[in-house]
């Protein structure tokens, strides 16, 4: 009785032995991701996109697990991914200026090293408006008005003054420069306390300029390329050149030159190339279908004018080995 016992006894522990080092092996080998993807508030469009790109993400890719991360949006976004507290995330391309609480002025404080690119994923339509019986027609007209790009804090900001600055004016002497809100903004324009506003939209035609519009007769100013190089030269490419064309708003019929700043999915430079390759594929081969869950996915930019991001945040090996087999890169 006793050798039976002793011999149970041996056979289990066998395969206590045996069924831990089938699960070390599986560990071992299978790839498990679970992580975040940093969006921002849960009213802004990254928290929906985000949640569209998880539960493809997670589906479609064994062994991952992921969601939408509630985050103070994309510098935040850049520092936990930077620091891997996040493996993705959304930023727009003026984050790495910070303004200063003294000067208000922007300074590039540069993304972090650790963070790679890898898509652009919309753009950012920015434009000065004026009433339309205003005798501003170009940005160096600016001069002598009131003029506001929002609050430190808010995205247009940075822009809004080098602007100003790439048509010689200096925004703390020759305009007279003013911190407002969207809010602020309207009512400024409406009332005709302010002269003119720089506002920085998602969505075109921008619903700020189209609820403006329906209380004031507006104009958007034209903003000549040649500004838009003065300022790529001197601060870097963060902000590009934008056309709006004709018939975006019901009061323009020409095309309208404009700039805009741009959105970036990024990670981290230490994150598997085999899963970045493998997400950026997905979103590649299943974004009309994600677009009729979340229209914003539509924006993405899968072509070679796409691949500047390279030049703002170097891309991730994987999705350069994806851009490569699509031909967007030698």
């Amino acid at each position: 009785m006793l050798i039976i016992n002793r011999s149970k006894k041996i056979i289990f522990i066998v395969m206590l032995f045996i069924l831990f080092m089938v699960g070390f092996s599986i560990n071992c080998w299978a790839k498990d991701y679970v992580f975040g993807i940093g969006t921002g508030a849960t009213s802004g469009s990254w928290y929906g996109l985000g949640g569209t790109l998880a539960e493809y993400i997670s589906r479609d890719i064994e062994g991952v697990n992921c969601w939408p991360e509630i985050t103070g949006s994309s510098v935040s976004n850049c520092d936990l991914v930077a620091g891997k507290e996040l493996l993705f995330g959304f930023s727009s391309s003026h984050a790495t200026f910070r303004i200063d609480e003294d000067t208000k002025y922007p300074i590039d404080m540069g993304f972090p090293e650790e963070l790679r690119s890898v898509a652009l994923i919309g753009y950012s339509h920015g434009s000065v408006v004026v009433p339309a019986d205003s005798d501003i027609y170009t940005i160096q007209d600016l001069k002598g008005h009131s003029y506001t790009g929002g609050v430190p804090g808010m995205g247009a900001v940075t822009p809004a003054i080098h602007l100003l600055e790439a048509a010689g004016l200096d925004w703390r002497e020759d305009v007279n420069m003013q911190f407002l809100n969207h809010d602020g903004m309207k009512n400024g324009i409406i009332s005709g306390r302010l002269d003119s506003c720089f506002f920085q939209m998602s969505a075109c035609p921008a619903m700020f300029a189209i609820e403006l519009a329906t209380a004031r007769p507006i104009r958007l100013l034209d903003i000549p390329i040649d500004l838009i190089e003065k300022i790529q030269e001197k601060h870097g490419k963060y902000i590009v050149p934008l056309d709006v064309e004709p018939g975006a708003y019901p009061w323009m019929d020409k095309t309208l030159h404009s700039m805009a700043n741009f959105s970036m999915f990024i990670t981290n430079k230490e994150v598997d190339e085999e899963l970045v390759y493998k997400i950026i594929k997905l979103i590649y081969e299943k974004q009309d279908e994600m677009a009729e869950i979340y229209s914003q996915i539509s924006d993405w930019r899968f072509n070679k004018d796409a691949m500047f991001i390279d030049e703002v945040i170097p891309l991730h090996p994987g999705a350069i080995r994806f851009y490569k087999e699509i031909g967007l890169l030698q």
